[in-house]
């Protein structure tokens, strides 16, 4: 499998590039990010970039999502996405590039995030418990609150309207913790996720793209590929 990465120059991007390069299975085929390093491979035009490879991994920003989703169709190759911050217009986007290309789009690439998905799923929510969504992140992450916690306040919202929003906090290195709090006068309960390391993000959109490539063209998520690979 030959891999373009978007965003290559990021935290996420970076360590997606190391462990393809690390793996005599895979092929860096070379990144897009805003300032180019050409021994890299790494290019600030798509042109450069060619059509001789097989998936997309994109992890660039809300700003340049659309410009390469546009790209992907064009030279009709896979898109794995966990770009988050998008609007809901760019949201209608991926959906209509879906009817040419396999696009999958997530928040979080963690099995263990949407193991926590199909238990807020299964969850029942008493009046008399309060519930909170928190989420912790380092100081640079941009977004808030984080995808992950807009995807889980999402589930919680379809048990019960009126919830607070989530709560963001930003500090240090970070990588990811994600906590749901339900607490009544005499109790509480917490679920929680917290990610040990970034290769666990970097890993997860390496599988899932590598699943994609092999899909026809519609719209994904991480439920379909975990479904038939965890």
């Amino acid at each position: 499998m030959k891999f373009v990465v978007t965003g290559a120059t990021g935290k996420m991007g970076s360590e997606i590039k190391r462990l393809i390069t690390a793996n005599k299975k895979w092929q860096w085929s070379g990144g897009w990010a805003r300032q180019a390093i050409k021994p890299e491979k790494i290019y600030d035009s798509l042109d450069q970039l060619g059509n001789s490879f097989d998936v997309i991994i994109d992890f660039s920003s809300a700003e340049a999502f659309s410009e390469l989703l546009a790209w992907a169709v064009k030279i009709k190759k896979p898109f794995f996405s966990g770009t988050t911050g998008l609007s809901a217009t760019q949201k209608k986007e991926m959906a209509q590039a879906a009817k040419k290309i396999p696009v999958l789009w997530t928040a979080n690439t963690a099995p263990g995030v949407n193991m926590v998905k199909k238990i807020l799923r299964g969850l029942d929510l008493p009046e008399a418990f309060d519930v909170q969504v928190t989420e912790y992140h380092h100081k640079m992450k941009k977004d808030q609150p984080s995808g992950t916690a807009i995807v889980l306040q999402e589930e919680l919202d379809k048990k019960r309207k009126g919830l607070p929003r989530p709560l963001s906090i930003r500090a240090g290195g970070i990588f990811g913790i994600h906590r749901i709090e339900l607490v009544s006068q005499g109790e509480m309960i917490t679920i929680e996720h917290q990610a040990l390391g970034r290769s666990l993000f970097a890993q997860g959109a390496i599988d899932g793209a590598l699943w994609l490539g092999k899909q026809k063209a519609g719209l994904y998520s991480m439920d379909n590929f975990l479904e038939n690979n965890v």
